[in-house]
């Protein structure tokens, strides 16, 4: 994926100068308060891979619908070096995710909680002491397009 070839949406466009994955979170924040259903859409209610699936569809990045699926995907990322946009997975049992949100930094993660009925922000550390933590991912295409820091004396 290429920065030429990429049309993000409007929700995508909100800040046009920020990281990519800044713009990820914050096209997140506009989702919050959509109730939570359980294999829905934006539009009827939106399970916690649905959002995420929703959310990197808005900025060209395919993504399967499962958490399972999504749990292969990008790279390993340790707590210690989350980052805003990484995919973090839990599971009540086992070791196959049952639940996905994307990390926003600040130890807060955004997701569709079943529990809360809706897409909402919460703090990772009682996530973590609900359900058994599997590991994060950061999906690479995310973070390809955005130009070095040092890049902005063109």
């Amino acid at each position: 994926m290429s920065a030429a070839n990429t049309q993000p949406t409007d929700a995508a466009k909100a800040s046009e100068t920020s990281p990519t994955p800044i713009r990820l979170v914050q096209a997140g924040f506009q989702m919050i308060g959509i109730r939570y259903r359980f294999g829905g859409s934006e539009k009827s209610g939106i399970d916690c891979s649905g959002l995420v699936k929703s959310l990197f569809s808005k900025f060209n990045i395919d993504l399967p619908r499962s958490s399972r699926e999504q749990f292969k995907q990008g790279e390993k990322v340790s707590k210690d070096d989350l980052k805003p946009g990484d995919l973090v997975f839990f599971s009540s049992g086992g070791n196959q995710p049952t639940h996905v949100g994307i990390y926003v930094g600040n130890n807060q993660l955004l997701h569709a909680a079943r529990h809360a009925g809706q897409v909402v922000v919460s703090d990772i550390s009682k996530i973590w002491d609900t359900m058994r933590y599997l590991g994060a991912r950061r999906v690479m295409e995310l973070w390809g397009d955005d130009p070095a820091p040092e890049s902005d004396t063109n």
